[in-house]
């Protein structure tokens, strides 16, 4: 008896499961539907009730139908309910914004499905306790879409929004607190995606290696991120990574964003990645406070197949600004953070190294590599060879391992006021100097008392400097320069001027 008992159970329990979940399909007569609409045709599985829609079933819209919805529908979804789009034509246009939510949010719903879709249009939507959209073999555009507290479950894609062989263009769109990643581009996906003016918060709430941007390969047609903001939480979650291990390349441009709070900023892996990385502040990513595992503002890995260009970039307050690796036996990444004479026109340098290191020691950037780094015309915490070379780790440190050529760099003239601030001054016109060219002694003249002269050449590098008291001439011995153009800069405490001053030989 007890036996059967516990079998009748078993059956029951199996039944139930089997038998949970409602599927429909949409009879594919290039119907146009919309929640009303679904309502009137299926009303056991979609109602409609104070003010907001309820859906308990998969409904899956077959191709040559079609789904539009321009109002701003209330939809709870069963724990077993979602739609799928196949080869179907979505538009979803609510300037009040949508809300489809899980009815249990302990459960979320199912994964929304576009398979092979026609076109899809979303303007304004917002997911919360969902399992994620999936984009497979479908092209779209999504503008203020926003993804809240996505839930992880089974074999689903670790992103809150994937993709398979298509192509997205998301803006203006908010990704906050999903168990994984918010956005995924997997091995193999075959796709490409620009992201702008998008917001990245607190995702990863797994706390697992998952960062907040995930990208594996992708088509030609490549990735862009833009304008983003992407915040941390998780000591365990990085910002935006790309780790390609196909033989396909593409190209990769990361400009105008915020990283900051991460286990990471930016991690550019494995091969094949041309990246330009500009224009971003990539703040405090140090999160997990172990130097061993993390904490780089950009780090690059892989072989000689990666091209990493990286300039006017704020790279602050990391445990490592940039860490540079190589792996594999096919050479070191190609990495430039400036040079004097660019083989790409756009590698101009002007990132700005501060305040990046661990134990009290500095440690702007890493070369752990036996390759050369560019890294010219750059502001660092100081502004003298000497130290700057105390925040550099490589060929000075340990011969095995490559150059970074730091040579060229910006300097701040220095400004006393008496108030032991740096100020800008205003621009005078106070001095002269002769003779211009010069082949051996030149004078400054000025009519004002000169407290301050700095000689700088035309890479930015300052040659010479010198502190002077009220003097209204002084002698430069041009014998000791080498031929070439330099710049002057003077103060009397009150203004500044810069004299252009060319050196020749006989």
């Amino acid at each position: 008896m007890t036996k059967f008992i516990k079998l009748f159970a078993c059956l029951l329990l199996t039944g139930t499961y089997v038998n949970a979940q409602t599927i429909i399909n949409t009879p594919g007569t290039g119907v146009n539907w919309n929640m009303d609409s679904l309502v009137a045709h299926y009303p056991a599985s979609v109602q409609w009730s104070n003010n907001q829609y309820h859906l308990g079933a998969k409904i899956i819209f077959s191709p040559t139908d079609t789904f539009s919805d321009y109002s701003a529908a209330y939809v709870n979804f069963d724990s077993a309910a979602t739609f799928e789009f196949k080869k179907s034509v979505v538009q979803i246009n609510s300037t009040a914004a949508a809300r489809w939510v899980a009815a249990d949010t302990l459960k979320s719903f199912l994964r929304v499905r576009f398979d092979s879709a026609a076109s899809v249009t979303i303007n304004g939507l917002s997911l919360v306790h969902s399992n994620g959209i999936s984009f497979i073999n479908s092209d779209a555009i999504l503008d203020q879409l926003t993804m809240r507290k996505t839930h992880h479950t089974g074999s689903n894609p670790s992103g809150a929004l994937s993709l398979l062989n298509s192509n997205l263009q998301v803006q203006n769109s908010g990704f906050y607190e999903s168990v994984r990643s918010a956005v995924t581009l997997s091995v193999n996906s075959g796709s490409s995606i620009k992201l702008k003016s998008s917001v990245f918060r607190n995702n990863g709430t797994a706390n697992g290696n998952y960062p907040q941007i995930n990208i594996g390969t992708a088509n030609p047609d490549g990735v862009l991120i833009e304008g983003c903001e992407i915040h941390g939480a998780y000591p365990k979650v990085g910002g935006l990574a790309f780790l390609n291990v196909t033989p396909a390349d593409y190209p990769a441009t990361v400009r105008n964003n915020t990283f900051s709070k991460n286990r990471y900023g930016i991690a550019v892996n494995g091969r094949g990645i041309q990246a330009m990385i500009e224009n971003n502040i990539i703040d405090s990513n140090n999160i997990e406070g172990l130097p061993m595992q993390g904490g780089s503002g950009i780090n690059i890995l892989g072989d000689s197949s990666l091209h990493i260009v990286a300039v006017n970039n704020q790279i602050s307050r990391n445990l490592w600004g940039a860490t540079i690796q190589k792996s594999g036996n096919n050479g070191s990444p190609k990495v430039s953070f400036g040079r004097i004479d660019p083989v790409n026109v756009a590698d101009t340098g002007s990132n700005h190294f501060f305040g990046n290191g661990f134990n009290d020691t500095l440690y702007a950037i890493y070369n752990n590599t036996p390759d050369t780094v560019w890294a010219q015309r750059n502001r660092w915490d100081y502004e003298t060879v000497d130290s700057i070379e105390q925040t550099i780790f490589h060929h000075v440190d340990n011969t095995s391992l490559g150059w970074v050529l730091f040579d060229s760099f910006y300097i701040t003239p220095p400004v006393d006021t008496g108030t032991n601030v740096r100020n800008v001054l205003p621009k005078g016109n106070f001095a002269t100097v002769f003779p211009n060219p010069a082949v051996n002694d030149a004078v400054v003249q000025s009519e004002k008392p000169m407290t301050a002269i700095r000689i700088i050449d035309i890479n930015g590098r300052l040659i010479s400097e010198a502190k002077l008291k009220s003097v209204k001439a002084y002698t430069i011995p041009a014998y000791n320069y080498a031929a070439g153009v330099y710049y002057i800069w003077l103060t009397d405490g009150k203004q500044q001027q810069v004299l252009k001053w060319i050196v020749t030989k006989e």
